[in-house]
């Protein structure tokens, strides 16, 4: 949307503005409830008066398609990092993943009643390699919590290159 702004006719200082407001909203106000799973308010209002202004910019019109476009962009990427950050684990599959390594460890013991070493390697293998999975996948099931956060330091910079203007 910046660049957009910056080509020649199609500067609107509320459009800038707007823009702004909106990233200054998802940085104060929706990435620290998104911890929790929730939008705020204040972005959504803030993105609908930046989509109103987007319709309405006074640009070049070979230009306005392609900000309004923009505008609904900004809408559907909101949309879908809400949905990540709503989508809260069913503690159901953790169940079922660690029921399912525990069945597998007993059937690697009983596979090798009469051999305990191979015993005891192929259980270490199979529980280095679970553990290292679970692991993976169980830091980065919710992005925008502690400690693996996502940052929204991108989000500043766009609010930095603004006010440098």
């Amino acid at each position: 949307m910046l660049a957009l702004d910056e080509t020649p006719g199609g500067a609107d200082e509320n459009l800038r503005t707007a823009v702004r407001n909106y990233v200054q909203a998802v940085v104060t106000y929706e990435w620290p409830s998104m911890e929790n799973g929730l939008g705020a308010p204040e972005a959504e209002t803030a993105l609908d008066d930046l989509t109103r202004l987007a319709a309405e910019a006074p640009v070049e019109p070979r230009l306005a398609q392609a900000v309004f476009d923009t505008a609904m962009k900004l809408r559907a990427a909101r949309e879908r990092r809400l949905g990540i950050a709503n989508d809260f684990p069913d503690d159901r599959k953790w169940l079922a993943v660690i029921l399912l390594g525990l069945f597998t460890q007993m059937s690697l013991a009983a596979t090798h009643l009469d051999r305990i070493r191979a015993q005891l390697l192929a259980q270490l293998v199979f529980g280095a390699g679970a553990v290292t999975a679970i692991s993976l996948i169980a830091s980065i099931e919710q992005p925008f919590s502690p400690p693996n956060a996502i940052s929204p330091q991108p989000l500043i910079d766009v609010i930095d290159r603004i006010e440098k203007r």
